[in-house]
């Protein structure tokens, strides 16, 4: 029992031993599987990885391929895959837009062999399937319709159905137009080759200058054609004229040793045998630093310049000759120092030398006044006019000369510039105008004169255009206020403002006035009046005018009595003088102005100036010792709105009023002024008297009296009979001037026409004098004159007016009895 239970425990013992065994030897086989499975997936991860970077290496390379680039699948091969290059070709916004597309849509209907497209293009995948792959041209269309020419590679990878295809397409829309370009340009080089005067070569460096490359151009300077050249039949040294053959040898040779370029001229016997010159312009070129030396260049035949070199040479002979004998005095001066370096005898005695030898040298200074006509220093003067010539190649001007005796003459100057050797020459000629100055001299002042008249005249025609349109207008504006202000209670607020109104209209038909007496358009009513007195009457008001810095002197001329003139035009024409007189002494501080009459009888006048009628009249003359004026602006002081004082000093109208009242009452006037001096005006008046009588009647009923208006102007004439009407008067208005010829016929009630002057033509002046003779006629004119005779019973009413005025006017022609 003890055995066998010992017996049993030790075979247990063996098993738990054995047992123990196998499970360390599972422990280990466990491990050392448990490290292959972690080897095998690190692996597996590296796999992945690197299939990773490689999937993104090609995603890469494919993106940023040169070409556009897509992936067609099988087997309706439509894209699955494109690139951004793609894109930008086709003109597609997002490869999810292009990868709903299908090869056809890219695609013209047909390809310019004239096969359909989608036919062509499965063509071309079959053989790109069959060879692995094929590269074609292809017709595209761009999505915006656009078609551009392409070449397309199809490459196969994979087979059967999970075979794919990579398409690369280039645009070739670049590539064509450089290859355009190219051809144009060989082209264009060929062109000018061809048609050059001359040939282009290339030759080796041996004295016979065997050619390699000589263009057509030859024939016409050799005789030969170019292949005569090239294969050997002739040698260009051999055309060379034997004389020149060493000269052009050395010559290139040195060329070639000092590296520039060759320029030389020569003679060249010609197949025909004649000989030519011909110019040559060339350098050597070498390929390589021990290769040969090339010569290339240019050739053209200079047969005709050398010949007409030859004849410049006796034309410049001949030239001379004409140069010496010539009776017009010509010189020739160096470009840079002015000097004279040559002359003709003309020249010599011109200037009062004694001989050619002491002419020379001698520059424009030395041969002239001090000063030219504007007063500029001579040296000055003529560098200007050279400085001129020099660069418009030409002058020509008038020029004060001095001979050396002091003698001073005139003479128009013909400057020309010219080269001569590389060297600026000038050539100028002479031609004596002294006498000719001088009787064209009075010409000119008279011409000068005239200018001015129709200058002034052609200012004044505007002045009264703009014033008479002007005026229509104001007669409508100072109508209607007035009779809006009448309507008015007197504390009603709008009163002020009408008045406002009123009174800027008011001043601007004084700008109408003044306008009109510069343009001679400002109605006058002439008076026999006492010249002396009337203008004594103003020096008081006059020297408050002028202020008491400045003392005004009245000078009362002998012997006048009676003048014919409006008193008004008077006293404004020494206003506006005396005004102008005092601005001009007002920067001295203090001065004079002298107001004088005198007398002219029996074409003679008691002053120093004739005037330019042959009439009686009498001056008035307003002097002052102010700044004076210049020429320039003694030439302007008549204008209108022309003014050398500040824009808030003056308007310019004053002088150009006095000028206006001058003419219209058939005067003139003369004006001098010198700078630091003053200035005098003198007026002439011609000396006219005439008596006005007419017969006074009684203002006839209102109720009775009929008034018939004619205006063209529909705002004038609602303004007028509105005003007739406040004024209680019955009034018809017409719009044309038979309408109204035809009422004054049906209607004897009619008493008073007012009629517009400034449509009226010679039928309307005409109905209008025989209407005169039984009726009463108001004229009324936008230019305040009427340019037509006013016949009898005929009163002018001037624009604008005011109610007030236009009521006098109506009550004063309605008192005059008819015949």
């Amino acid at each position: 029992m003890d055995r066998i239970d010992k017996t049993d425990d030790g075979l247990q013992l063996d098993q738990l031993e054995k047992m123990s065994e196998d499970i360390s030897r599972l422990t280990i086989e466990n491990s050392r599987l448990r490290e292959s499975a972690e080897i095998y997936e690190s692996r597996i991860e590296e796999m992945n990885r690197l299939l990773s970077h490689q999937a993104a290496y090609i995603d890469l390379l494919f993106e940023s391929a040169f070409d556009a680039r897509m992936i067609l699948s099988s087997p309706d091969w439509k894209f699955t895959a494109v690139n951004s290059r793609l894109l930008e070709i086709f003109k597609v916004d997002s490869k999810a837009d292009f990868l709903r597309l299908s090869p056809w849509d890219i695609s013209p209907p047909f390809q310019p062999d004239g096969e359909k497209s989608d036919i062509k293009a499965l063509e071309m995948i079959e053989k790109a399937l069959a060879q692995e792959q094929w590269t074609f041209s292809w017709i595209h269309k761009r999505l915006n319709g656009d078609l551009f020419s392409s070449t397309v590679k199809l490459i196969k990878v994979g087979d059967g159905t999970s075979a794919l295809l990579i398409a690369d397409v280039r645009d070739n829309t670049e590539l064509e137009k450089t290859h355009a370009a190219l051809l144009e340009s060989e082209r264009l080089v060929a062109s000018l080759i061809k048609n050059i005067p001359g040939f282009f070569y290339r030759c080796r460096n041996s004295p016979d200058w065997p050619m390699l490359f000589i263009s057509e151009g030859c024939f016409s300077v050799t005789g030969y054609v170019a292949d005569d050249f090239i294969n050997g039949r002739v040698k260009f040294g051999e055309l060379v004229h034997p004389d020149y053959r060493d000269t052009l040898w050395h010559s290139w040779q040195n060329s070639i040793e000092m590296n520039f370029p060759l320029e030389i001229e020569y003679p060249i016997v010609t197949k025909s045998g004649s000989t030519r010159w011909i110019w040559e312009r060339g350098r050597s070129v070498k390929k390589s630093k021990r290769g040969p030396c090339y010569l290339e260049g240019f050739i053209t035949d200079i047969t005709e310049r050398k010949r007409n070199e030859e004849k410049l040479k006796q034309s410049e002979e001949f030239r001379q000759r004409i140069f010496d004998s010539s009776i017009l005095p010509i010189v020739v001066m160096d470009g840079k120092s002015y000097c004279f370096i040559d002359c003709n005898d003309a020249a010599v005695k011109i200037y009062g030398y004694r001989d050619k030898a002491e002419t020379l040298g001698k520059t424009p200074a030395d041969v002239s006044a001090p000063e030219q006509y504007d007063g500029s220093h001579t040296g000055e003067k003529a560098t200007e006019f050279i400085e001129k010539a020099k660069r418009f190649g030409y002058s020509v001007f008038e020029w004060l000369h001095q001979r050396p005796d002091g003698t001073k003459w005139d003479a128009e100057v013909h400057l020309m510039s010219f080269f001569s050797n590389g060297k600026q020459l000038l050539q100028f000629s002479l031609i004596d105008i002294t006498e000719k100055k001088k009787s064209a001299k009075e010409t000119l002042m008279l011409q000068d004169q005239l200018n001015q008249a129709q200058k002034m005249d052609s200012i004044g025609r505007l002045a009264g255009g703009v014033a008479h349109d002007y005026n229509n207008m104001l007669s409508v504006i100072i109508g209607y206020t007035e009779m809006a202000i009448s309507d008015l209670d007197a504390d009603n607020p709008v009163r002020a403002d009408l008045g406002e109104v009123l009174k800027a209209a008011n001043m601007s038909s004084e700008i109408t006035r003044q306008l009109l007496a510069f343009a001679r358009k400002q109605p006058g009513i002439p008076q026999n009046i006492d010249l002396n007195k009337t203008i004594g009457s103003l020096v008081k008001m006059l020297s408050h005018l002028i202020g008491e810095n400045i003392m005004l002197n009245w000078i009362p001329g002998k012997d006048i009595s009676v003048a014919s003139i409006d008193p008004l035009h008077i006293e404004q024409i020494l206003v506006n003088l005396c005004i102008n007189a005092r601005d001009a002494i007002a920067p001295l501080g203090q001065g004079a102005i002298t107001i004088k009459t005198s007398l002219r009888r029996n074409n003679k006048s008691v002053d120093t100036i004739e005037p330019n009628v042959d009439i009686d009249g009498f001056f008035i003359e307003v002097s002052d010792n102010g700044e004076g004026m210049d020429e320039d602006t003694k030439n302007k002081i008549f204008e209108p709105f022309f003014t050398t004082k500040g824009r808030e000093k003056g308007t310019g109208l004053g002088l150009s009023v006095v000028y206006g009242l001058v003419n219209q009452n058939n005067g003139y006037i003369e004006v001098q002024s010198q700078r630091g001096v003053g200035t005098t005006f003198r007026l002439f008046f011609p000396c006219e008297v005439s008596n006005v009588c007419q017969d006074i009647a009684q203002l006839p009923e209102k109720e009775i009296l009929q008034i018939l208006i004619y205006d063209p102007y529909p705002f004038t004439r609602k303004v007028i009979l509105k005003i007739l009407e406040k004024l209680g008067y019955r009034a018809i208005v017409v719009d044309s001037f038979i309408s109204a010829a035809e009422c004054i016929s049906d209607t004897d009630s009619i008493g008073l026409i007012i009629v517009n002057e400034d449509e009226m033509d010679d039928t309307c002046e005409r109905i209008v004098r025989e209407m005169s003779d039984l009726r009463k006629i108001i004229i009324s004119s936008g230019l305040n004159e009427c340019t037509k005779t006013l016949p009898p019973n005929a009163f002018l009413l001037t624009k604008p007016f005011t109610v007030i005025e236009f009521e006098e006017k109506l009550n004063q022609c309605l008192s005059i009895k008819t015949k």
